[in-house]
């Protein structure tokens, strides 16, 4: 489900389409044929220390990870953090995906709306 190979990373960067929310910005494309939905996380040396740009991450891949199973088909996206998403929390950092990739139409036309209740312990196993 991860962008990995740099070619990968490239081919979006050179002809994806760009969308913006106020701290998550965003390439996609229509993946080509076969290979299915892929998610990659970019965070910029230049945005912080490997601590920040880590948590950054963290975020990213929280948000997306929740929102994937109404994300429509075939589609590879590549995800990066503003600057001033680095210092919001993952509930806003979520807000704000589910947001844009609403606005973009990536989501399924069942996708019950954006939800971000916490689990308690043991409750994600079930």
């Amino acid at each position: 489900m991860r962008l990995r190979r740099r070619e990968e990373f490239d081919l979006l960067f050179r002809e994806g389409k760009r969308a913006r929310g106020a701290y998550v910005r965003m390439l996609y494309i229509k993946a080509p044929e076969g290979t299915g939905t892929r998610i990659g996380v970019a965070v910029g040396k230049r945005q912080g220390k490997s601590c920040v740009r880590n948590r950054g991450r963290r975020l990213l891949k929280e948000a997306a990870r929740r929102l994937l199973p109404w994300l429509k088909e075939d589609y590879w996206i590549v995800l990066q953090l503003s600057s001033a998403g680095l210092t919001k929390g993952a509930r806003d950092i979520y807000f704000d995906m589910a947001d844009l990739w609403r606005r973009e139409g990536l989501m399924r036309a069942d996708w019950p709306g954006a939800d971000f209740t916490p689990w308690t312990k043991g409750e994600e196993n079930e």
